[in-house]
């Protein structure tokens, strides 16, 4: 069975996406959520990726 971090490695692996979030259906509930952002710093593109479970 997959853990929350793998399940949003997975969906970020989709082209173009930006952010994820694994959602609990019954109670709507956010179990996790990723998001990839682009910072300019020093004339180049930093990327910057982080995990927030909840």
């Amino acid at each position: 069975m997959a853990n929350i971090k793998t399940s949003l490695d997975e969906l970020m692996s989709v082209d173009g996406a930006l952010c994820a979030a694994v959602v609990d259906g019954a109670s709507g509930m956010m179990l996790g959520s990723i998001a990839q952002v682009s910072i300019w710093r020093w004339q180049r593109p930093v990327t910057v990726k982080w995990f927030a479970p909840s």
